[in-house]
C-alpha cells in the first residue's frame, strides 16, 4: 500500500483513532492504530506531504528581515521597546515579538 497522506491528515488521523479507542476500547482499534503508526514511520519523505500552505495563502509580512534587525539593533543598544515601536512605526507587540524570537538571533 502506496502512503500518499500529508502529514497533517495523519496526525489527525491518529488524533481520531486516539478518541474512538478511548471511547469504545476494545483492540482492534488499538492494533489498527499501531499498524498505520508502523507505516506511518516506514514511509520515506518523498511520500509524506510536508508542505501544509502549498498555495501560499495567508497573510504576508508587513517588516522587512532588514527591518527586525533594526529592532534587535536598537533593543541591543538599550532602547526601550515603546521608542523603539515609535520610532519604527509598529506596535509594541510587534516589537515584542521580533525580540522574543529566538530563532533569528541564533540562541538556542
Amino acid at each position: 500500500m502506496k502512503m500518499e497522506m500529508k502529514r497533517q491528515d495523519m496526525e489527525e488521523l491518529f488524533q481520531l483513532l486516539e478518541v474512538y479507542e478511548r471511547t469504545y476500547g476494545g483492540s482492534v482499534v488499538s492494533e489498527r492504530r499501531k499498524e498505520l503508526w508502523a507505516r506511518y514511520r516506514g514511509a520515506t519523505v518523498e511520500n509524506i506531504s510536508e508542505k501544509r500552505n502549498p498555495r501560499g495563502a495567508g497573510r504576508k509580512s508587513q517588516y522587512t528581515e532588514e527591518e527586525k534587525q533594526r529592532i534587535r539593533e536598537l533593543r541591543d543598544r538599550g532602547m526601550s521597546i515603546c521608542g523603539i515601536a515609535e520610532g519604527t512605526g509598529c506596535s509594541v507587540g510587534y516589537v515584542q515579538g521580533v525580540l522574543s524570537d529566538t530563532s533569528k538571533r541564533g540562541v538556542q
